[in-house]
This record gives C-alpha cells, sequence and structure tokens, in this order.
C-alpha cells in the first residue's frame, strides 16, 4: 500500500468510474486498474464493484476510502508545516507603525529578535493613511495606527484589532503660567505660543481650533518629538499631544518635568490605538507570535 493508491482510490469512488478517474489522474486506465487489484488483494477486502455503470464502491471500500482521505489530508498537512518551517528560517516582517508610537514595542522586538535570529524585521514609521494603504496594498504585513471615529471608513477593507484609547492633553512645564489653573480657556490658548509635533491629527486640531475660535500661535512645527520635550522642558511653550505618545519607556525621563490638562471640554475627539491587517494576509504561527509579544508592550503602556 502506497499514498499512489490512496489517491487512486479517492479519485475512483468520487467520480464512480475508472476511465474517469485515470484521466484525472493521468494514468492509464490499465495501469490504474492492476494497482487497484493489488491494493484489494493486500487489504483481502473487495473496494469496488466494476459493472457496465462503472465502479460502485462498496461498504468496506467507502471505510477504506475514509480512512485514505484522512492520511492525505494528514500528508498534506505534514508538507505545509514542513514548508512553513522552511520559510520561518529567513523570515522577513513589514511592520508599519504610526508616529511616536514605536516606543512601546522596542524592548519586545529586542527579546523576541534574540530568541528568533532569523526573524527579518522592517520598521516604517508613517502617518496612519500611507499605512491603512500599504497594508491594503500588502506592502506591509501589519500596521499599528491610531485612529478617530472620522477615519473609520478607511478601515473598511481591514481588519482592526483595538487595543488601547487615547486623547489629545494640553503639556507644558511644571513652571509654565497656566501651570497653577484648574481649567484650560479658550482664551489661554490663544494667548500662548504652541510647539507641536507634525501629524494628521494635530493637524486637525489646529484647523479645527482656528475655524472655531481664531488663530493658535504656533512657533514650532518639527517631526523631532524630542524637540518638542525640549522646548517644554525649557518653558518656553504648550503643545498638544496624545496621552499615548508619553507612556511609553523612551519618554519617561522627562514626564517628572511636564504636567497636562485635559482638553475634552475643547476638542472632544477621542482615538483607539491598534492593529491592523489585511484579510487575505495570512499570519504564520511565528508572526502570530510577534504581534503576541508586541502586546506585551501594549499592557504596559495600558496601565
Amino acid at each position: 500500500m502506497n499514498l499512489d493508491q490512496l489517491r487512486y482510490i479517492v479519485e475512483i469512488a468520487k467520480t464512480g468510474s475508472i476511465s474517469k478517474a485515470s484521466k484525472n489522474l493521468y494514468i492509464s486506465q490499465s495501469a490504474l486498474s492492476q494497482s487497484i487489484d493489488q491494493l484489494e488483494e493486500e487489504v483481502n477486502l473487495k473496494l469496488f464493484v466494476r459493472d457496465t455503470n462503472g465502479s460502485r464502491t462498496t461498504i468496506e471500500g467507502l471505510r477504506i476510502v475514509d480512512h485514505a482521505q484522512s492520511v492525505l489530508k494528514a500528508m498534506s498537512n505534514l508538507k505545509a508545516e514542513a514548508r512553513q518551517l522552511q520559510d520561518e528560517k529567513f523570515l522577513s516582517f513589514k511592520l508599519g507603525v504610526s508616529n511616536e508610537l514605536f516606543a512601546p514595542f522596542a524592548y519586545e522586538i529586542n527579546q523576541f529578535q534574540k530568541k528568533n535570529p532569523n526573524f527579518l524585521l522592517s520598521i516604517v514609521e508613517e502617518n496612519t493613511k500611507d499605512i491603512i494603504q500599504a497594508v491594503e496594498d500588502q506592502e506591509l504585513d501589519l500596521g499599528f495606527i491610531v485612529i478617530n471615529q472620522a477615519h473609520y471608513a478607511l478601515l473598511q477593507n481591514l481588519k482592526f484589532t483595538y487595543c488601547l484609547p487615547a486623547q489629545f492633553r494640553l503639556y507644558m512645564s511644571k513652571d509654565h503660567p497656566l501651570a497653577k489653573k484648574k481649567e484650560i480657556s479658550i482664551a489661554d490658548l490663544k494667548a500662548q505660543k504652541f510647539v507641536l509635533f507634525k501629524d494628521e491629527y494635530i493637524d486637525d486640531f489646529v484647523k479645527f481650533f482656528e475655524m472655531k475660535y481664531g488663530s493658535l500661535k504656533v512657533s514650532i512645527r518639527t517631526t523631532a518629538f524630542k524637540l518638542v520635550l525640549d522646548t517644554l522642558r525649557n518653558n518656553q511653550s504648550i503643545s498638544v499631544i496624545r496621552d499615548t505618545q508619553f507612556n511609553n519607556n523612551l519618554n519617561r525621563i522627562v514626564m517628572d518635568d511636564l504636567l497636562s490638562f485635559d482638553l475634552s471640554h475643547i476638542y472632544p475627539d477621542h482615538f483607539a490605538l491598534g492593529w491592523i491587517s489585511n484579510p487575505k494576509r495570512k499570519f504564520m504561527q511565528l508572526e502570530n507570535e510577534f504581534v503576541e509579544a508586541l502586546n506585551q508592550g501594549l499592557k504596559r503602556v495600558g496601565k
């Protein structure tokens, strides 16, 4: 008994004809009949009854065919697993991360690659819209984004897995003149200079505020987040930043120098942080383990 013979009996049972089965299997009818005769002799059972209408599977044959299908399925799974193990020898993975959301993952990535040195990771920091498009086009394997309700429609072709909430807060030095206030007013914001991180949602905040309340004094717009923090520490400006951008290890060093105020009475928008993936992209076991490792970093941020 061999795998070819198992494929033969499954195909004959399926088609009900040795003639049709031989065509589907690309084997001569005589060779197929001979192979089946040998198998029936080996198992000492009649698997098929042949007549002018074709080949009918016997009761015993049905049970043998059922087992044959199980064996063939198991063999297919074994081969698939072997291919995956080969692929995992050098697995390239492309991750897109929204601006300034990478820090919580640094430790987990380092530890994961120590255990899996052949896991080749490429990280791209981009704005949310570009990451969404790249994941949809399968140029990125996975994205970690921040998104608000106004942009949820962009996710219609993707799977979104919610992780954490986020909101804008007003940050400043503890020595800033506004620091002693209980609540920040519109007039307070209009009177101060802002240093802003260049971010699509912060741009939306500025547009919203200026349309509704008048202009803001934005002295610095930058993609250098450290410059924003240093300017705040030097008591020169205030800034609007998502709270999650501060809740990570890389910025913890300056946390004691700054304080924040709620802005929901002025700008009630809220955000969600989460993973996006393309439903067409099937993840292998090692890739799922990598995502789970990154989720450990997010649990620290959420505490």
